[in-house]
């Protein structure tokens, strides 16, 4: 019976952990939108560069939601708040090009639950 009982436990504790996602961690990268960045993310550090303020404030870019271009040419989507908070940050930015962004989340899959944002 404790067996059992110890094995019920372990697997509600494994559930509990695999429910809770990953652990919080910070990307730096590019801020990019990701219609630009379906096609161009293969270029990396110079795509993000260039990339215009202006472009990422066009209309089909903002609905296409925003993401962070990594070093390593890895594209991590933000979740709904996230893309609020970039479009906020965005709005306030007074640099046109090379948009950086620090996101501190929890990332699952190829998307982070954004809990902070720095845009500069």
């Amino acid at each position: 019976m404790k067996r059992v009982l110890l094995s019920l436990m372990m697997v509600a504790v494994a559930a509990t952990v695999a429910l809770a996602g990953g652990k919080k961690q910070t990307l730096n990268g590019h801020l990019v939108d990701i219609m630009c960045s379906s096609e161009h993310a293969s270029e990396g550090e110079a795509f993000g560069a260039k990339h215009s303020k202006e472009c990422l404030q066009m209309p089909d870019c903002v609905k296409s939601g925003y993401a962070v271009l990594t070093a390593d040419k890895k594209v991590v989507k933000f979740d709904a708040k996230g893309n609020e908070e970039a479009k906020k940050q965005l709005a306030a930015l007074a640099k046109e090009k090379d948009i950086r962004v620090s996101v501190t989340g929890t990332v699952e899959g190829d998307t982070i639950q954004v809990a902070s944002m720095q845009v500069e």
